[in-house]
């Protein structure tokens, strides 16, 4: 049921964001006098069709992914000759250039548009809140201590983990000393620092609380088993789904937290577990496999996963919502914070400030589509804005295939004061072809990894 959620999110995600990204490039372009031959949502074997008065063949197909926009073109010896003056070549630069860049400015009219839906809605985020750090950790030697409310960190205020995040992503690679301001659970507030200079993260799931030493305020789980993994450490020892943890080494464990710390400081250590199941106990014998934690450590593995049955407290529950007439600034804001900060990544990228490990591809979509669609209407949609900020960035990035490659075509040739042949642009379009299936053979791996580990 899972994986059908995620797959079909992921359908209606992409569809959605990609048609409307085109029919940016379709209004715009019949608004600045090109004709457009056809419009299609999905893609392969034509299911209906229809066409206007305009000339354009509106299209529905068979695989229910993207779209695309097709416009007459002048090199084509089908076209008839009455039609040449709105072919697509034909219009001024100003022209093409709107053209180009409208579908992209459409994903971000949408994110506005979804983001303004969800703070209408209300959307609900937690307050950045933290246990006690670990120690000799940089936030251990910041000063960070339990309870505190994370309040700014450098020039960003941080309402809720999202926010810690954003401002992490953005001091990757600086080097520096940070202004770190926390607030305590009494209500004091206190000025710290986060020494970024040893600061190491990577990996396929860049840890940036665990990298240094942050842990978020959790509630209490029960101990209760809800996913044994096959043949690992729990499972080899007799543990079962619905098995509530009583005790490990006659030590009573009152919650998860509980028992994940005990299993880390036992690696390959023989360790007594006491279960509860169907009423009555049972003693077990576990020893935990050994992995390397985000920070390089060896820790214990045992192999299972709790029930995600947590209660936040009120005060810790932060409602993002506003009235319908007010939405649409925050939503904007929120745009222009997601823009920034998917240029920031890019640009690390670029430098080598964060590793191609953490690029995510349509596996990796397809799972967080299915997870925030299981999370409600305001928590998809929210997402939704994201993805279509995102992807009106990338498809502005100076890439062949891309419209950012064919902006940058578009340019060259103006200056040029001629087009390029049509062997040099079937080259073109090749090292593009083969840029982006490089790129996204790098994020199918990632995902691909991320699922086995």
């Amino acid at each position: 049921m899972n994986v059908l959620i995620s797959i079909v999110a992921f359908l209606i995600s992409a569809t959605v964001l990609i048609v409307f990204h085109e029919y940016g490039h379709f209004i715009i372009g019949r608004l600045l006098g090109a004709h457009v031959e056809r419009f299609s949502v999905g893609l392969g074997r034509v299911l209906l069709s229809r066409t206007d008065k305009h000339g354009t063949e509106y299209t529905l197909c068979a695989v229910p992914f993207g779209g695309y926009v097709k416009f007459i073109d002048a090199t084509d010896p089908d076209t008839p000759k009455e039609l040449l003056p709105k072919a697509f070549q034909q219009l001024s630069f100003v022209r093409r250039t709107l053209i180009i860049i409208a579908g992209s400015a459409f994903n971000l009219i949408l994110a506005v548009l979804l983001f303004t839906i969800t703070f209408t809605l209300g959307i609900q985020t937690i307050a950045p809140i933290v246990q006690a750090p670990e120690p000799q950790s940089i936030a251990a030697e910041a000063g960070l201590q339990a309870n505190d409310e994370i309040l700014q960190i450098g020039e960003h205020e941080t309402k809720n983990w999202r926010d810690v995040h954003i401002a992490l992503l953005e001091q990757m690679g600086r080097k520096a000393i940070v202004p770190l301001r926390v607030e305590a659970k009494s209500g004091n507030a206190r000025d710290l620092q986060l020494d970024l200079r040893q600061w190491q993260i990577g990996g396929l799931r860049p840890a940036f609380l665990d990298s240094l030493g942050i842990r978020p305020y959790v509630p209490p789980l029960k101990p209760i088993i809800a996913h044994v993994v096959k043949d690992s450490a729990a499972d080899n020892s007799g543990i079962k789904v619905g098995d509530t943890i009583v005790a490990v080494d006659n030590k009573p464990i009152k919650d998860w937290n509980t028992f994940v710390k005990y299993i880390k400081v036992s690696p390959l250590r023989t360790i007594s577990v006491t279960i509860e199941r169907n009423g009555q106990r049972k003693q077990l014998t576990l020893t935990p496999a050994a992995r390397k934690s985000t920070r390089g450590r060896t820790e214990g593995y045992a192999g299972v996963a709790p029930r995600q049955t947590l209660v936040w407290p009120d005060h810790m529950i932060r409602t993002l919502q506003y009235p319908a007439w007010y939405a649409v600034w925050p939503a904007i804001k929120e745009t222009q914070a997601i823009v920034s900060l998917t240029l920031t990544i890019l640009g690390k990228l670029i430098t080598g400030s964060l590793s191609l490990q953490t690029l995510s591809g349509p596996i990796g979509i397809a799972l967080s589509a299915g997870q925030t669609a299981s999370g409600g209407l305001a928590v998809f949609l929210n997402f939704l804005g994201l993805l279509s900020v995102t992807l009106g960035i990338i498809n502005m990035l100076p890439i062949p295939v891309l419209d950012g490659g064919q902006l940058v075509m578009l340019i060259i040739e103006t200056i040029r004061g001629k087009p390029f042949s049509d062997r040099v642009q079937f080259g073109i379009f090749k090292a593009g072809v083969f840029i982006l299936l490089a790129l996204m053979s790098v994020a199918v791996v990632n995902d691909l990894a991320r699922l086995w580990q």
